[in-house]
């Protein structure tokens, strides 16, 4: 197949290559794919050489699933892959008759790119796959419509778009095309799952998928598989959100068959208190289905709460799932970093030692710039942590909002930019060490949230409406870390829990 790939290749990049390289010619050609195309100009002659283009060709693998065209009649598939460089990623597309898939399954022809993708979307198309939701058997024959386009692009991320059934093409939905940066990039795993698939299962009429475990480098069980997930399209995000619509992930309801017996822990709704640490409850065992509701205020400006588990015998931190919610003012914006005006002679570094919130750290950093007649606005960054002040130049710039990562920024009062766009919706994640950021979700009062951690050993999986899985390294001997804790490090916050022993599932 790879042989055949560069096969094929060699003749596309040739023809591509030989084209002139004005970018009016490069696109109206319905065969060029982003390989022959970069900042909307040809790839130079360059790439006609063949050592050159064997060179670049090495990555090409993993075909999607096939799905049957109603316009034609034929049977379509793409295969992945990406540039020498990875700096575009590839998803060729090929075609086979009905008689010849069904008979030799020989005869695929190679159509065009499924997906130019020139924007920067996908630096490195693996894995990937095609589907409409909810979804259908796979010998009905896919018409034009909403589709989903997933593949391992950092994170197994997801494009919602529209599949037109003439042209055989993909085209993304705007509102996934903004910068691929969190809070703005859609992931079937947001940790360190990768190279996830899934399939549409007659059976059960549900759309279930598998992500890799992945860094387990030198374990015997490195590459496993997390538990069955089911792939379902969303609710609409609420108003005033500035994320579209998602797919909703979770485990299968098979996975609640592993429970054995009745919870060994088991907390009633209780109010939790940042100065007084909850107790560790025993859950006698380190494959657990841990489930926590958190509830609070309507309207509270922040939130932030969760548990811990593989807490070690003895004390420890064991790892921690925090679920926030942060409600943007003028003086509290989560998410951004102000870009103009640094003063580097007033940044000043925290106390590491401290257990610092996105809030405390807001509240040292505004009392810093308060103190100071040239200050306007300032950026409280979590790595260090430090507050990083500004003078004029940063009310003038204005924040870029949002922007990836953890950093909060504010302004004071007189010096809030006129053009200033503040979000009606909070912003709300939840996080675990390795297994990263991931959108979080309210319930239907918008005052409550569900999480759901399970845990086999060194793998933890967290759950609430998106997955992430990542990998726990504790010091002391893991079969001994059989503590579960709840925490708050914000006040008004109450919460529930229940923990259950899980049997190994029989494959």
């Amino acid at each position: 197949t790879h042989v055949k790939v560069r096969e094929e290749w060699v003749q596309w990049i040739s023809r591509c290559g030989a084209r002139n390289h004005q970018s009016s010619k490069c696109f109206a050609q319905p065969h060029v794919h982003p390989m022959c195309c970069h900042s909307h100009r040809c790839v130079p002659n360059k790439f006609r050489s063949l050592p050159t283009l064997l060179a670049s060709l090495t990555d090409f693998h993993d075909d999607a699933e096939p799905w049957k065209s109603d316009s034609d009649g034929r049977w379509y598939t793409f295969a992945s892959g990406g540039n020498f460089n990875r700096t575009r990623g590839v998803n060729i597309l090929y075609s086979i008759s009905d008689a010849d898939f069904h008979a030799s399954g020989e005869g695929w022809r190679l159509e065009h790119a499924l997906w130019n993708i020139t924007s920067g979307q996908c630096n490195f198309v693996s894995c990937p796959e095609m589907y409409s939701l909810p979804g259908a058997p796979a010998d009905i024959p896919r018409t034009s419509g909403t589709v989903v386009y997933e593949s391992l692009c950092g994170c197994d991320q997801y494009w919602l778009g529209h599949y037109d059934d003439g042209a055989h093409t993909f085209t993304p939905f705007p509102s996934y095309t903004v910068p691929t940066a969190a809070p703005s990039t859609y992931c079937y795993d947001y940790g360190d799952g990768r190279a996830s698939k899934s399939f549409w299962d007659d059976r059960t009429s549900r759309r279930l998928m598998w992500s890799w475990v992945t860094k387990a480098t030198g374990k015997t069980w490195n590459g496993c598989q997390t538990v069955p997930r089911v792939i379902e399209l969303a609710p609409p995000p609420p108003q005033g959100s500035q994320r579209a619509r998602e797919l909703s992930i979770n485990p299968a309801a098979e996975v609640d068959l592993l429970r054995s017996g009745q919870a060994v822990v088991s907390v009633p709704l209780s109010p939790l208190s940042p100065d007084h640490p909850s107790a560790v409850h025993d859950a006698r065992g380190v494959q657990l289905d841990v489930l926590v509701n958190l509830s609070w205020q309507a309207g509270a400006a922040a939130v932030d709460a969760g548990v811990r588990v593989l807490v070690p015998e003895g004390g420890g931190a064991g790892f921690a799932i925090t679920f926030s919610l942060q409600r943007a003012t003028e003086s509290f914006l989560p998410s951004t970093n102000i870009p103009h005006g640094d003063l580097p002679g007033e940044d000043f570094r925290l106390n590491a030692s401290h257990p610092w919130t996105p809030q405390a750290g807001a509240s040292a950093c505004a009392a810093r710039c308060d103190s100071l007649t040239s200050c306007t606005c300032w950026t409280y960054v979590p790595a260090g942590p430090r507050c990083a002040i500004k003078g004029p130049g940063g009310a003038n710039g204005g924040p870029l909002f949002p922007v990836p990562g953890p950093d909060v920024s504010g302004y004071k009062a007189g010096h809030v930019p006129s053009n200033l766009t503040i979000p009606t919706a909070p912003q709300v994640t939840v996080s675990g060490g390795a297994a990263g950021v991931m959108p979080g979700h309210l319930g239907s009062s918008g005052a409550t949230a569900e999480l759901r951690i399970l845990v086999d050993h060194s793998v933890v999986e967290v759950y609430d409406g998106t997955a992430a899985m990542a990998l726990f390294n504790p010091v002391k001997d893991i079969t001994s870390a059989t503590g579960v804790q709840l925490f708050a490090t914000s006040q008004g916050v109450s919460a529930s829990l229940e923990v259950y022993s899980m049997n190994s599932a029989v494959v």
